[in-house]
């Protein structure tokens, strides 16, 4: 496939910042973004080192639109899926040929090990 690729819209959130331009700050200034986890529960809380985004699941609800309810992957990635179409300048994405690329680490850890702790 030889045809040409551009990328137009980037969002980012994570646990050195919630938007794009927080986490380039944060790199250019080497910010860490690890630390005691606060706003899930674990098993592993007080033991491991974390890199937690720190949004409530009701904020990342209220940033996005979406129930809080749902799990914090769609959330996190609503987000920043929210941004990156800001970027591209795209306000109608329905009618634009587009492929949208998306990127997480933490799959529905937060419903997973509340499911388990029940079960």
């Amino acid at each position: 496939m030889n045809a040409p690729v551009f990328i137009a819209g980037l969002g980012v959130v994570s646990a050195i910042g919630h938007n794009a331009q927080d986490c380039l700050g944060s790199f250019s200034m080497e910010k860490a973004g690890m630390g005691e986890l606060e706003l899930l529960r674990s098993l592993q809380q007080g033991k491991l080192p974390v890199a937690e985004i720190k949004l409530s699941n009701q904020q990342l609800a209220s940033m996005t639109g979406l129930s809080p309810g749902i799990p914090r992957t769609a959330l996190l990635s609503a987000l920043a899926a929210g941004e990156a179409i800001k970027d591209a300048g795209m306000e109608n994405v329905q009618n634009s040929r587009t492929g949208f690329i998306s990127a997480n680490t933490v799959c529905v850890m937060d419903k997973t090990e509340e499911f388990f702790e029940s079960f």
